[in-house]
């Protein structure tokens, strides 16, 4: 993957990128964006105030990106979860990416993660994404299948129905949702 498109997605997303290390010819960068040579380490700059590495490439030929841990504070995401069960939980009534989604739901049930800024009624549904049929009472999760995270135009709710694949029956006050988004 060439290191202009990877980064450019990420800049999309509004991601700050802790730590890059690049492999094959050099990129023109500018002065404060953390990247290092893996043939010569110390030849590295280190990321901005706000932690993030803003990158300038005039060439990406062969160019691969590699994301490395940090213990930056600024480049975190701060999961939201319910502070009680609830039917549906919206995460953000803007537009957003998500990184991955969890729960616990209190009986069989589907899970429906939709694009959508406000909870939709009892009804017919269109996913946004596949329904996540839970068989009992239990904990469920989803990421994004890619390990990119995936654009959310409208907003980010989800919702737990006692009906599915196309029919959306909410629960009462059953579950509890967790998120990773920006």
């Amino acid at each position: 993957m060439k290191i202009s498109r990877y980064l450019g997605a990420l800049a999309f997303v509004g991601v700050s990128i802790p730590y890059v290390a690049l492999a094959g010819p050099p990129p023109v960068i500018s002065s404060s964006v953390a990247v290092c040579n893996p043939n010569a380490p110390s030849q590295c700059a280190a990321p901005n105030s706000s932690g993030a590495l803003p990158v300038s490439l005039s060439s990406s030929a062969g160019a691969t990106a590699i994301l490395v841990p940090t213990g930056l504070a600024a480049n975190g995401i701060t999961p939201i979860a319910s502070a009680s069960a609830e039917s549906c939980h919206v995460f953000k009534s803007s537009p957003g990416n998500v990184y991955g989604l969890s729960g616990y739901i209190g009986a069989a049930g589907f899970i429906y993660i939709q694009n959508l800024a406000a909870a939709p009624t009892n009804g017919a549904i269109v996913p946004y994404v596949a329904p996540i049929y839970v068989g009992a009472a239990g904990s469920w999760s989803w990421t994004p299948p890619t390990g990119a995270p995936v654009l959310f135009t409208a907003g980010i709710t989800v919702c737990a129905s006692s009906t599915g694949p196309l029919t959306l029956t909410l629960y009462s006050t059953n579950t509890v949702f967790s998120g990773i988004f920006q």
